[in-house]
């Protein structure tokens, strides 16, 4: 632990934390951006990943939809009048 002896001791240490912290986010932000930006191969991959998206939203859709027409004939057949 470290000891302070006045508080010019306290403001240098203060300002030390302070500029290696303002490094470690200048670090962070950086690994960030390269993560997060998008390259050339992303981009030309882009249109078959869009296409994939919405093949599955039409099969989800599909299915949703049959999902909820046999949920209606099960209603159906339990409510009929016989």
């Amino acid at each position: 632990m470290i000891e302070f002896t006045s508080l010019d001791d306290i403001s240098r240490r203060k300002a030390e934390l302070r500029a290696e912290l303002d490094t470690h986010s200048r670090k962070i932000l950086a690994i960030k951006k390269s993560l997060l930006s998008p390259d050339s191969s992303s981009a030309s991959n882009k249109k078959g990943l869009s296409r994939f998206i919405n093949k599955q939203n039409v099969i989800t859709t599909a299915i949703t939809a049959f999902d909820g027409a046999r949920f209606a004939w099960k209603l159906y057949r339990r409510f009929k009048k016989k």
